[in-house]
């Protein structure tokens, strides 16, 4: 469950978030990945809130650098979380974010 947060809103905004990040690249997430991702944002913007740390991306400069446009995407479509929830995302998260769109996990 989630300490802080609404989960509902949570969620709706996670689809909301995902819908435009799938827009913008071009790129769909199978119907499984998407529920792993929703709740992966979920648990994330719970963690910032209670202000757990979360854990570092590894190689994340070099992923980063591999995935740049995306990241870059990432960060400006998760304004939506800054607004509603008034939570911003770490470089580190935003690559983990970037991390489901892999090509076994598209349509």
């Amino acid at each position: 469950y989630f300490l802080r947060i609404d989960p509902d809103k949570a969620f709706s905004a996670a689809r909301f978030f995902v819908e435009s990040l799938e827009t913008k690249t071009g790129l769909k997430l199978k119907d499984d990945v998407k529920i792993g991702i929703y709740s992966h944002l979920a648990c994330a913007m719970d963690k910032i809130k209670t202000g757990d740390s979360l854990p570092a991306f590894p190689e994340l400069e070099t992923f980063s650098n591999q995935h740049k446009t995306l990241i870059d995407i990432i960060r400006d479509e998760s304004v939506i979380f800054k607004i509603e929830f008034d939570i911003s995302f770490s470089s580190d998260e935003m690559a983990y974010i970037a991390s489901f769109f892999n090509e076994g996990n598209c349509d």
